[in-house]
C-alpha cells in the first residue's frame, strides 16, 4: 500500500480524533507572549477534571516540588504558562485518542509505553538539559499517537508491518515504511499539524525515529533548532523498548550507542535512568489514565456504549454469549491470518486455519464450519477454485463464505459471487467491517 493511500484513508476518516476544546484554547493563549498567568489558570480551571489531573501530576514526586501546589495559578507561576499549558494539552489529547478494542493491540500497553516515553524523556533532559524538563514530558507522551491511527484505520496492514518487524528483527518504523511507505511518526506529524500544534511539539514527534534511517538530523529539525528535543525523544523511545521488549536483546546496545552519539549520555547515566524507570513509570501512570471506567468492565451492557464503539460492542456481546460457532479462516498471509484468528478467538469462536485453497477445501469438508473466510489469492489452489470445490459438496452448499481480497476488480468480484460467495471484503479492511460480516452471517445461519 502506498504512502498516499494510507494518508488518504486516515485523513478522510469521519471519526478522526479532534483536539479537545480546552486544549485548543490553552494552546492559543499560551502562544501569545502577552498572556497572563491568571488567564491561563482560569482557562484550565474551567475543566475541573483536567485541573484535578494536572495538580495530581504536578504534585507527584516525579516533578519533585518541595511543597504541595494547591492551585493551577500557583503551578503556572512556578513552572511557566507554556509548560503547564503543554501538560494540560497532553492530558487532554491522550483522553481524546481512539481506545477501541482492535486486533492484536492493547490500548493499556500502548498507554503504559507512552508514559514510559514521557518519564524517560524527563530523566534524560535532567541529565543533559534541565531547561527542557517540563515541556518535553508532553512531547514525549504524544510521540506515538500515529500508531493509534494506523491501528484504528488500517489494522490488518499495520499487523503486516508488525509481522515483518518480528520476523526480520527490524525496528517497527523501518517495517512500516517497507509495508506502508510511511510510518507512525509521519502520521503523528500529520495529525499534530492538522491540530495546529506548535512546531516545538509537532516536529520532534514527526522525526523522533530519524536515527533508525541514518545519523543525520533532518533539515526541518535543524531549521527550528529542535535537535536536542528530537534526540531526547529518539532516546526515550529506545529506553522504553529496552524496558518493555525483553526479547529484544539488541535494544540495550543500540540505546548505549545512540545515547552517547546523540546526547553525549554515557552508559553509566543510561543505566541509572533504566534502574529507576520501572518504578517511576508505575508511579506516574497511576496518577492519570485516559481509559474510561466502562472500559474496565468487560461484562458491561453493550447497549450503553456509544455507537462509535461498534467493534467493542461486538466483542463483548459475543464473549458474553460464549458462542462456540466454528469459523474457517483460509489465508496465506501470516500477519492477516494470525490477526483475524486471534480476534475471533477472543470473541468466543472456534477457529480452524488453512494456509492454502487445497487445505481450505479439505478442512471445510471435515470440520463443517459455520462460516468460511476465504482469501482469493492463495498458493496451491486459489480462493475461487477452492470456493467452487466447497460449493460442490452438498453438505456445504449453504455455508456462508466471505471472500477476502486485495483485488477489487469487478470481474474478479463477479466471478466470486457467481461461484457461490455470499459476500466479499476488500483489503485492507477495518475491524468493525469484518466483525459486522461475521456477526451477520453467523446469526443468519
Amino acid at each position: 500500500m502506498q504512502n498516499s493511500d494510507i494518508l488518504s484513508i486516515i485523513e478522510k476518516a469521519d471519526d478522526l480524533p479532534t483536539l479537545p476544546t480546552v486544549a485548543t484554547k490553552v494552546m492559543h493563549v499560551t502562544s501569545d507572549s502577552d498572556t497572563s498567568v491568571k488567564e491561563v489558570a482560569e482557562l484550565i480551571e474551567k475543566d475541573l477534571a483536567l485541573s484535578a489531573k494536572l495538580l495530581q501530576v504536578i504534585n507527584s514526586p516525579f516533578y519533585g516540588f518541595s511543597r504541595g501546589i494547591t492551585s493551577v495559578s500557583e503551578a503556572v507561576g512556578l513552572m511557566g504558562f507554556r509548560e503547564v499549558g503543554n501538560l494540560a494539552l497532553g492530558l487532554s489529547v491522550m483522553g481524546a485518542l481512539p481506545q477501541d478494542e482492535t486486533i492484536g493491540f492493547s490500548f493499556q500497553t500502548f498507554w503504559e509505553r507512552c508514559v514510559g516515553h514521557a518519564v524517560s524523556a524527563v530523566k534524560i533532559t535532567n541529565a543533559v538539559n534541565t531547561d527542557l524538563s517540563y515541556g518535553i514530558f508532553t512531547t514525549a507522551l504524544l510521540q506515538d499517537i500515529g500508531t493509534c491511527l494506523l491501528v484504528r484505520y488500517t489494522p490488518l496492514v499495520y499487523g503486516y508491518s508488525l509481522a515483518i518487524a518480528k520476523e526480520r528483527n527490524i525496528h517497527i518504523a523501518v517495517a512500516e515504511r517497507e509495508a506502508l511507505e510511511t510510518d507512525h511518526a509521519e502520521i503523528g506529524g500529520r495529525l499534530t499539524a492538522q491540530w495546529n500544534l506548535p512546531a516545538s511539539l509537532r516536529i520532534p514527534i514527526k522525526h523522533h525515529h530519524f536515527s533508525e534511517f541514518g545519523t543525520e538530523i533532518p533539515t526541518e529539525v535543524r531549521n527550528h533548532n529542535l535537535e536536542t528535543e528530537t534526540s531526547v525523544l529518539a532516546i526515550s523511545n529506545l529506553m522504553t523498548t529496552a524496558l518493555f521488549d525483553r526479547e529484544n536483546t539488541d535494544a540495550l546496545e543500540v540505546l548505549y550507542s545512540r545515547a552517547t552519539g546523540l546526547l553525549d549520555l554515557d552508559t553509566k547515566k543510561v543505566d541509572e535512568i533504566l534502574d529507576v524507570l520501572p518504578s517511576e513509570v508505575e508511579r506516574v501512570k497511576t496518577l492519570f489514565h485516559p481509559i474510561d471506567d466502562k472500559d474496565k468492565d468487560i461484562d458491561a451492557d453493550a447497549e450503553e456504549l456509544p455507537d462509535s464503539d461498534a467493534s467493542r460492542k461486538a466483542i463483548r456481546q459475543s464473549t458474553s454469549k460464549r458462542t462456540r460457532n466454528k469459523i474457517l479462516v483460509a489465508e496465506d498471509s501470516a500477519a492477516t491470518r494470525i490477526a483475524i484468528s486471534n480476534m475471533l478467538k477472543r470473541m468466543g469462536y472456534d477457529v480452524v486455519i488453512a494456509f492454502n485453497g487445497q487445505e481450505a477445501v479439505a478442512l471445510a469438508e471435515r470440520e463443517k464450519p459455520d462460516l468460511i473466510l476465504l482469501d482469493v489469492l492463495m498458493p496451491v489452489m486459489d480462493g475461487i477454485d477452492a470456493l467452487r470445490a466447497i460449493r460442490g459438496n452438498n453438505d456445504l452448499r449453504t455455508t456462508p463464505i466471505v471472500m477476502l481480497t486485495s483485488v477489487t476488480d469487478v470481474r474478479m468480484v463477479t466471478e466470486a459471487i457467481e461461484s457461490g460467495a455470499n459476500d466479499y471484503i476488500a483489503k485492507p479492511f477495518q475491524v468493525s467491517l469484518l466483525l459486522e460480516r461475521v456477526e451477520r452471517y453467523i446469526h443468519a445461519r
